[in-house]
């Protein structure tokens, strides 16, 4: 009986997929594996299922046997795979401490990844220059390499903050800046490759400019457009959430439409993405289901987690992916000698200065333990090597097998390194109540007094950080958004006793007429 290749290949695939989503989970509860994070324990799988394959395809009889083609998941990643990581971070994170720390978030990502980028890009070209290292003689191919460096992906980091329940400050700074970092990132490599080939000169900088602030801005309109008017659509035309079901795929699919209309305009699918995330977890949460929030929330977090563990797997793999992976010509010692003390350096240009910046202006100050975790939880991830598998310069293999070998030894290295470096810096932990992920089953402002009571005795675990600083920014928003956009948009009023249909659960008894009566009804109580 003849095996379908495609079928075998799918089979295969599925089964080492499996095998590593296992092995994330043991490494999780088993304490002999628990210093191994599970990405580094995936990216050394990917090798070993690497070498196997490769060692299938080079050595007779066995050629024909369906090799595993990490090419394959690279396609997905922009389709399938980035999407669900971006929706779940935004949808699942706990909106309080990001945007109560958004202008350090921004200031990080903005112009943290500017200056990592400029600073990796045109020390390595200087390198280059001086004659030091032959191979970095392209000014546009060093800035390309330190865009795709700038994308820190801090994965190990943060399950670790997760874990130990850290100071929500620190997580909301590596977090935040982390995901929007990545946009950002994305977004300068996009437009330095549009200047490859092109004569160096002094319009040259002033173009970078514009371009990156017109995809950036323009992302962010759409994000806010689309988020905005799904918003407005599931919130007035309630009949269109008949069933979790229904309710669901609307959430979903108004998502995924921003991330494809950015990428089909040639602007950051990611960052609009990001964007139309944190709407839905702000306004959206509300104008559906309890039950089909959490399942939302659940389902996200799972799908996410598979792609996670998708990616790491084909970035192991990604090797042995060439005839040819140790060929000497497309390793250099030396250069990635000096693109992984760059990593270092560039990190410290972008967090250090910025961080004493900041502090002349934030009345919770950045302590300085702070900082030195945020310099080393610069891990580098799946961005950083997606992009370095994209390049078509001269020297784009070498900067991919740089990549891969700091890809590597950060997650396995620095990700090691962290929870001793926490201790050591003696990083305020602990508590039982989770600070840094959103409590799905949990609304903070529907609480009842015994709810409340609860809470604040497990509040008032001592934990320096724990204490609230508002800025008149954050309270300014907050006003405008419980007096205009809540009511148009979804979300209860801080001012309005209960909520419209906030915690209802599905009946298949009530028609979309029902659903109306009883919306109009209710707008008409509170209104009156």
């Amino acid at each position: 009986m003849e095996v379908d290749s495609t079928e075998l290949l799918v089979l295969l695939s599925s089964l080492v997929l499996l095998f590593a989503i296992l092995l994330v989970i043991l490494t999780s509860s088993w304490k002999v594996l628990h210093v191994l994070h599970e990405s580094g324990a995936v990216l050394i799988f990917g090798v070993l299922i690497g070498v196997i394959t490769w060692l299938i395809a080079n050595f007779p009889p066995y050629y024909q046997i369906p090799i595993l083609m990490p090419s394959a998941i690279r396609e997905m990643f922009y389709v399938i795979l980035l999407p669900c990581i971006i929706f779940n971070a935004g949808f699942s994170m706990k909106k309080r401490n990001f945007f109560k720390n958004i202008v350090s978030i921004l200031t990080y990502a903005v112009f943290g990844t500017i200056v990592s980028c400029a600073t990796f890009g045109g020390v390595l070209y200087g390198l280059g220059y001086a004659g030091w290292i032959p191979s970095a003689n392209n000014f546009i191919e060093c800035m390309l390499f330190g865009a795709l460096m700038s994308a820190t992906d801090p994965v190990a980091t943060l399950a670790l903050f997760l874990e130990l329940n850290v100071d929500p400050l620190l997580y909301s700074l590596v977090f935040g800046e982390s995901v929007l970092n990545d946009a950002i990132a994305i977004v300068l490599f996009r437009t330095l490759s549009g200047f490859i080939g092109v004569e160096i000169d002094a319009m040259i900088l002033p173009k970078i400019v514009v371009s990156f602030l017109i995809i950036s801005l323009g992302s962010l309109a759409v994000g806010v457009g689309i988020g905005f008017f799904s918003a407005f659509v599931m919130n007035k035309f309630r009949h269109l959430s008949l069933s979790p079901t229904f309710e669901m795929t609307l959430v979903v699919f108004w998502a995924y439409i921003s991330y494809l209309l950015a990428d089909v305009i040639h602007l950051s699918g990611i960052l609009a993405l990001f964007v139309v995330a944190i709407l839905s977890s702000h306004y959206h949460w509300y104008s559906i289901a309890r039950t089909s929030r959490i399942t939302l929330f659940y389902v996200a977090g799972a799908v996410s987690f598979v792609a996670e563990t998708a990616v790491f797997l084909s970035l192991g793999l990604s090797l042995f992916e060439t005839d040819d992976p140790f060929n000497s010509e497309e390793w250099d010692f030396l250069y990635i000698l000096a693109s992984l003390l760059l990593c270092f350096i560039s990190r410290a240009a972008n967090v250090i200065p910025l961080s004493l910046l900041l502090n002349l202006f934030r009345k919770q100050k950045i302590p300085l333990k702070h900082i030195v975790v945020l310099w080393f939880a610069g891990l580098r991830g799946a961005i950083a090597l997606i992009l370095a598998l994209s390049l078509t310069t001269p020297h784009a293999r070498l900067i991919t097998n740089t990549t891969y070998v700091i890809v590597l030894f950060t997650n396995l290295g620095i990700g090691i390194a962290t929870k001793p470096l926490l201790l050591i810096l003696k990083i305020e932990a602990g508590g039982d109540v989770a600070f840094n992920v959103r409590d799905p089953e949990v609304d903070p402002q529907s609480l009842t007094n015994d709810d409340a009571t609860g809470s604040a005795a497990r509040l008032s675990q001592p934990l320096i950080t724990r204490t609230q600083h508002k800025s008149r920014l954050h309270d300014a928003w907050r006003a405008f958004d419980d007096k205009f956009l809540k009511p148009m948009f979804g979300g209860k009023r801080a001012d309005v006793e209960g909520s419209i249909n906030v915690d209802r659960e599905y009946d298949p008894s009530i028609t979309s007429r029902t659903v109306r009566t009883l919306r109009d009804t209710t707008y008409s109580e509170i209104r009156f």
